[in-house]
């Protein structure tokens, strides 16, 4: 296979077959439609455990039985199952995670096979999938990972870190799916949506808080710091934190100098996400931003979910960290662009 043809990087073995005809145990070539300058943009574990294309041939015989069999997929995480919607893909889902709640009408009516980190393997496999879609950025998912493998499931498993990740698994599930048009549309809005703010270098510096006790913030490995350079500020934890989030001391809050912080609590309802109890916390006083009183909240839907909404994470930064409050999230989002 010519190495322009391989999927992004790794690719695990193992899986069953696609709609009972897909050859597992080989790697995935790219799909037609991807742009070959998007299909090795980083070293992110993107794992396919199927055979589904093999070249145009295989391709259009993929797309046939697809269409003959209608693709059944099970999505465990949100990010996931808001690529599909951005795909337009909505009605190939059998199954969903019980956190995944957008787009709500697609969603309705839909088997729950549990917490991202507690999925029912047998619930899943009764679903009869012909594709699980499930993602590394949920800590502790590779455990769900393996028990699904065990069940010789068709998986593909997202890792992304950063804006740049998202766009490509849109072109790649897109291409995968036969609906590289909507992939190609949906990864060229969000990268129009994550195009850096030339003000970001000298704009206020943010903090953004995964959970409060102990305080995890987003480092360096997060796709957050794309989203807070779109929105014209700087990620207060860069230098600290290398890797994508950890917990973090008072005195490392301190000496990050955050201007602003930014509350995205993970798997909390917004609801309950108060930034008067950050304002209240015992030696908190002297960090800037609880200083100043600029704290605010923003749904971990637009920040915490690596998919499309990410677009809306940008305005609701803009505004918390430029303006001086989290505006009210807007709920109309444009129809993704049909499949061809």
């Amino acid at each position: 296979m010519k190495a322009e043809e391989k999927a992004p990087v790794d690719t695990i073995l193992a899986g069953g077959p696609l709609c009972g005809r897909g050859a597992a145990g080989r790697r995935q070539p790219r799909p037609r439609g991807q742009d070959p300058a998007h299909a090795h943009e980083s070293d992110a574990l993107y794992a396919i455990i199927t055979q589904v294309t093999k070249g145009a041939t295989g391709r259009r015989a993929a797309i046939a039985r697809r269409r003959r069999c209608h693709l059944r997929i099970v999505s465990l995480t949100c990010s996931n199952t808001e690529l599909l919607w951005a795909l337009g893909a909505t009605d190939l889902l059998v199954g969903v995670d019980n956190h995944s709640d957008f787009p709500p009408a697609a969603l309705a009516g839909l088997p729950r096979v549990g917490k991202d980190l507690d999925v029912d393997a047998d619930a899943v496999a009764a679903l009869r999938p012909d594709l699980v879609l499930g993602s590394l950025t949920v800590p502790g998912h590779e455990k769900v990972i393996a028990r699904l493998a065990e069940k010789r499931l068709n998986l593909l498993v997202t890792a992304p870190t950063s804006g740049a990740h998202v766009a490509r698994d849109l072109r790649w599930l897109g291409g995968l799916l036969g609906r590289a048009a909507a992939g190609e549309a949906a990864a060229q809005a969000l990268e129009a949506a994550l195009r850096p703010d030339p003000a970001a270098a000298s704009g206020p510096r943010v903090l953004i808080e995964w959970w409060p006790r102990p305080c995890i913030a987003a480092g360096a490995q997060s796709w957050v710091n794309e989203v807070l350079a779109a929105a014209g500020c700087q990620n207060a934890a860069l230098d600290a934190i290398p890797e994508s989030s950890r917990a973090v001391s008072l005195d490392e809050v301190m000496a990050m100098g955050a201007e602003v912080l930014a509350l995205s609590w993970c798997g909390v309802p917004d609801h309950k996400v108060n930034p008067a109890k950050v304002l209240g916390r015992a030696g908190w006083a002297a960090v800037p931003a609880v200083r100043d009183g600029r704290v605010g909240a923003i749904s971990e839907a637009f920040l915490g979910r690596p998919g499309p909404r990410l677009a809306e994470g940008v305005r609701l930064l803009r505004a918390l960290a430029h303006g001086g409050r989290a505006p009210t999230s807007g709920t109309d989002f444009p129809d993704p662009i049909p499949s061809t």
